[in-house]
């Protein structure tokens, strides 16, 4: 996963708050590709629990190879005419 030097998301808090998102790579991605890669069945916990939008970046198979990486928009936007 580290060769592929992906953009990291910390949070995406619209997601959290019930929005469209959660289509982030971060530590939570690297979990779920963990335990997929052990064959571990990680989020059926957060599913009972109803937490999973708690966990953006859940679900993304980071050794995929059709994964397509979000990659975060330049920082401070350029809004420049």
């Amino acid at each position: 996963m580290n060769q592929k030097n992906l953009d990291y998301k910390a949070d995406d808090l619209t997601y959290e708050a019930g929005g469209d998102g959660g289509e982030i790579q971060n530590s939570n991605s690297a979990n779920f590709t963990y335990g997929k890669t052990m064959h571990l069945d990680l989020g059926s916990e957060l599913r009972n629990k109803g937490i999973y939008r708690l966990f953006p970046g859940w679900g993304r198979d980071l050794l995929d190879p059709t994964y397509r990486p979000y990659v975060a928009p330049p920082f401070p936007p350029n809004i420049a005419p």
